[in-house]
């Protein structure tokens, strides 16, 4: 399968928190992890302070649009370039994209079927959730602790509770 994702439009969608702070790096990285044919991530603009520049694995491409210019017509211009649009699947949410990216024969995938293909793929990397013989129990109050706060608020107390 071959990708073209509308990187600020997936990263600001609302994500689980097992992939909650992911960023260019980290969608590059997840991405990798993957089986696709190709990868291309593109943010709209310039590459901005703190972000790489470059995608830090082989297999997955990060590209920034340019000066002024959005991920939405960088990915435009690359389906009508493309001779076998058809094979290529855009994701993002944005309506105007999904309309051109079809018109051009491309598939298109939201962004929330994205993250669920990469909370699969982050699966391998997060640590097991534990299990409920892990957790502590909740306690709660021992009498004592009942009858001070009782008493603190002001509360009577009856026979039973003493």
């Amino acid at each position: 399968m071959r990708l073209l994702i509308d990187c600020y439009n997936l990263l600001h969608a609302t994500m689980p928190p097992a992939l909650a702070g992911l960023d260019e790096a980290g969608l590059c990285r997840l991405l990798a992890a993957g089986r696709f044919d190709e990868a291309v991530v593109v943010c709209d603009g310039v590459v901005k302070p703190d972000t790489p520049a470059r995608s830090p694995v082989d297999g997955v491409e990060l590209v920034y649009a340019g000066p002024g210019r959005t991920a939405d017509a960088w990915i435009i211009d690359r389906l009508e370039a493309d001779s076998a649009a058809r094979r290529i699947t855009v994701i993002t949410d944005d309506r105007a994209l999904r309309q051109s990216a079809r018109s051009r024969g491309a598939r298109v995938m939201s962004c929330r079927e994205m993250i669920q293909r990469l909370l699969t793929l982050a699966g391998s990397h997060l640590p097991t959730p534990p299990t409920e013989t892990d957790v502590a129990k909740h306690v709660g109050l021992d009498e004592i602790q009942v009858q001070r706060w009782k008493k603190e608020l002001g509360l009577e107390t009856d026979a039973e509770d003493l």
